[in-house]
């Protein structure tokens, strides 16, 4: 395994840690389509949230969330929009950003919610 892939992994991790203290209920990770993946897929309270995951060991790269686009952004949508459909799900949900900055010996996490309304 590379080490991109090792570090993608352990943002993942510390974001579903970090969302279920937050009292998220995590239903999947890593849901891959032929279109893409969801990394997160968490529900609070009746609302279904699909989470990008982004972890930046260096700040000179700028902060996490700044690696969304709106290339990404519009494909991160049409991804909940098909996971809502093949499962069914009628309900609330939203696109967040969870951003890891690791460039320290404590690493920051903030949520950044309803990123594409």
């Amino acid at each position: 395994m590379n080490d991109r892939k090792r570090v993608g992994i352990k943002g993942e991790e510390m974001a579903a840690q970090y969302l279920i203290k937050n009292g998220y209920q995590l239903i999947a990770r890593n849901v891959r389509t032929k279109f893409g993946e969801l990394d997160l897929i968490v529900e609070k309270n009746g609302e279904v949230v699909f989470v990008e995951v982004k972890l930046r060991r260096r700040m000179s790269a700028g902060q996490p969330e700044a690696a969304v686009d709106d290339k990404k952004l519009a494909r991160l949508l049409e991804l909940a929009e098909t996971w809502c459909v093949g499962h069914h799900w009628h309900g609330p949900w939203r696109l967040d950003i969870v951003a890891i900055d690791a460039s320290g010996t404590i690493p920051v996490i903030r949520q950044i919610k309803g990123v594409c309304e």
